[in-house]
C-alpha cells in the first residue's frame, strides 16, 4: 500500500466532552480516510491526543497500510511515545496500547508539527461536536478530498 501520514488532533469541551480526529494522506498528499468521535465526560486533552493517535492507527491497520508516520500537535505525547521508558502518566495506559499497536506496522514514527501545519485534523476534531457521537470511518475518494474537506470548513 505504500507509505502513509497520519495527522491527528483532539479537542475538549470544558466542563461537557472531548473530541478526537485523524486524517490518512497516502504518498502522493491525497485524503484517503478520516475519522472522528467525540465523548461525553471530560478528559484531559493529552488523553484525547492520544486515543486519537491509536484509532488512526486502527484505522490504517484495517486498511492494510504498514508504513505510517504519525503527526500531531501534543508535544508531551510526541515525547511519551518516542521515549523507551514506561509512561507512568494519566494517559500511560493509552500510550503503552499504542505501543503494542505499532508492532503492527513495518515502519512507523511519531512526530511534533504545530497547530498550523494540522489543521485539516484540527477542523475535524472541532466539528465533530456537531455530529452524532459514534466513531466514523470515512474513505474519500483522492480526487474528491478537497471538496470534502472544505464542507468542513
Amino acid at each position: 500500500m505504500g507509505f502513509y501520514k497520519l495527522n491527528v488532533d483532539a479537542s475538549i469541551k470544558k466542563g461537557i466532552c472531548s473530541s478526537f480526529a485523524g486524517v490518512l494522506r497516502n504518498d502522493k498528499g491525497e485524503i484517503a480516510w478520516c475519522f472522528s468521535k467525540w465523548q461525553e465526560g471530560v478528559i484531559d486533552v493529552d488523553s484525547a491526543e492520544a486515543l486519537a493517535v491509536l484509532h488512526g492507527l486502527e484505522l490504517a491497520r484495517q486498511h492494510g497500510i504498514e508504513e505510517v508516520e504519525v503527526e500531531f500537535d501534543s508535544q508531551t505525547v510526541v515525547f511519551a511515545l518516542n521515549s523507551s521508558k514506561n509512561d507512568l502518566s494519566y494517559y500511560g495506559r493509552i500510550i503503552e496500547d499504542i505501543r503494542r499497536s505499532s508492532l503492527a506496522f513495518e515502519r512507523i514514527s511519531f512526530a511534533w508539527i504545530r497547530r498550523e501545519a494540522n489543521i485539516v485534523a484540527h477542523k475535524l476534531a472541532f466539528s465533530a461536536f456537531a455530529r452524532d457521537p459514534s466513531f466514523f470511518s470515512l474513505h474519500i475518494p483522492t480526487p474528491f478530498g478537497g471538496d470534502v474537506m472544505s464542507e468542513i470548513s
